[in-house]
């Protein structure tokens, strides 16, 4: 039996008191998607200065403080500012952790908690999603990468998967706690998914295409790279194997596979390897040749929206409640291609991870945690229009009715500069001096437009590229040539 949720004790002035001073918080209500208007559009146009001053102006405080650090950080690295992207990731990780030494889960602690649950999520601190979290190790490490700073990199490879696990076991303390106060409030989990399932029922195709949400395929390249270079090829073998498991079918993958087996003696390994694929690894000779690897940051991430789903609450009624959703941002860009400059084809780049799915699937495995908490928060506001009526009369009664009208609003913060999904190549070069393109083809694979580079190539060397697109061009390309690549292949 439905239990009606205990409201903290109020005199009519205090619970006026509550209304105004919450409704007046502008940065609880306000819509972010609305505030980043112009630092998005200064990104997308490759005014990245620009959309950086803004994101930094805004960092310094507040409720949204984290967001805004992904953004300035994710500007940065676009430009190719390193260091200073680095440094901006570090201070989100600064908040992160602190917010984390903070966070409480339980619904009855903290007048923080207690604003959320009258108000909405936005009267919180924004504290990243799940795979947003893991992603700022991500980059920070493929700084350190094009930085040469290997040992820099391993540290961060290391945090990203520390925060995968962590990332594992707060979700399922979250369902565990929210199953428990699902049966104490005498409410049908059930019932409540069932009637929030229907919204997002068209985003079924994006969520078959992720595999693991809680492992991230980029993180685990990254380190294999990290591994390769640092001549650990057993353990750039066995990252690998993970990749490979979580997306299949990307060429430069399944090479490094087959090289890191050999490299390392796994004959066996190679042996099960080179059958399933149906190929031998294609191995670099270091007296001859370099390489150049290429990360592609390909389109926007999806930006969350809001929608309306009505439902019914013991003692309170039919209301709509407000819930997020992921909206995907169009892209007319497939994949990125490599030729010389007399139209030689040197190879294309792969999806490598798709962060479109991953964020659509991120949150639709917290929806049933959401879609309670919205029943709890309606429930609440229903006894409070019912304090404020018993004590207050007509004009409380419609004072309160207003604030739960007003402040049912899903919360959309979310980090909007990252790519729709990154790709990758990885492509051998005869040392010397090359005259390249990089070539955007769009999805019937026309070329769109491209960007000519110079790179001088030493026997041995690893070359790495960082491109990005907006939703119609380039808005970053920068090379960072680099040190000695790993090992001792020969052909």
């Amino acid at each position: 039996m439905w239990k009606r949720p205990r409201v903290p004790s109020l005199s009519l002035a205090g619970l006026v008191l509550l209304v105004c001073s919450i409704a007046t918080a502008c940065s609880m209500l306000t819509r972010y998607p609305v505030e980043t208007e112009g630092l998005l559009r200064d990104f997308e146009s490759g005014s990245g200065e620009d959309a950086f001053l803004q994101a930094d102006k805004r960092s310094k405080k507040g409720l949204n403080r984290l967001v805004y650090l992904l953004e300035g950080g994710m500007i940065l690295h676009t430009r190719g500012k390193l260091e200073k992207s680095n440094a901006v990731f570090q201070e989100a990780e600064s908040v992160i952790r602190h917010y984390d030494e903070k966070a409480v889960i339980s619904l009855s602690q903290g007048s923080s908690e207690l604003v959320s649950l009258v108000v909405n999520e936005k009267a919180l601190p924004y504290r990243g999603e799940p795979f947003e979290r893991v992603l700022v190790n991500a980059y920070k490490a493929e700084n350190y990468l094009f930085m040469g700073d290997d040992e820099g990199a391993r540290v961060e490879i290391r945090r990203s998967y520390a925060r995968q696990r962590e990332n594992q076991r707060l979700y399922r303390k979250e369902v565990r706690l929210l199953q428990e106060e699902t049966r104490r409030r005498g409410l049908s989990s059930r019932r409540i998914a069932l009637a929030v399932e229907s919204a997002y029922q068209d985003q079924e195709a994006q969520v078959r295409r992720l595999k693991r949400l809680y492992e991230n395929t980029f993180a685990y390249y990254l380190s294999a790279i990290v591994y390769e270079r640092n001549h650990e090829y057993n353990d750039a073998y066995i990252d690998l194997t993970k990749v490979q498991a979580l997306q299949p079918g990307v060429p430069y993958v399944e090479n490094d596979l087959l090289r890191m087996a050999r490299l390392s003696g796994l004959s066996d390994s190679l042996e099960m390897w080179e059958n399933r694929l149906g190929k031998r690894p294609r191995l670099l000779n270091r007296q001859q040749e370099g390489e150049i690897l290429i990360f592609f940051g390909c389109g926007m991430a999806p930006r969350k929206t809001q929608v309306s789903i009505s439902m019914s609450i013991p003692d309170v009624g039919i209301i709509a409640l407000a819930f997020p959703k992921y909206e995907p941002v169009p892209n007319p860009i497939r994949y990125g291609a490599l030729y010389d400059r007399r139209g030689r084809y040197y190879g294309r780049t792969f999806v490598l991870t798709d962060l479109e799915a991953t964020a659509i699937r991120n949150l639709l495995d917290r929806m049933p945690a959401l879609a309670l908490k919205q029943v709890l928060r309606a429930a609440l506001k229903g006894a409070l229009v019912k304090t404020a009526k018993d004590e207050g009369g007509w004009a409380a009664e419609l004072m309160a009715n207003l604030f739960a009208s007003f402040s049912e609003q899903a919360d959309l913060r979310c980090w909007q500069t990252l790519p729709q999904n990154i790709q990758v190549a990885r492509i051998p070069l005869q040392a010397g001096s090359h005259e390249l393109v990089f070539a955007l083809h769009g999805r019937s694979g026309e070329r769109v437009a491209q960007r000519a580079f110079h790179v001088e190539v030493r026997p041995g060397q690893m070359i790495f590229v960082n491109a990005r697109t907006g939703p119609w061009d380039l808005i970053g390309f920068n090379v960072f040539p680099s040190g000695q690549s790993a090992g001792n292949e020969v052909q």
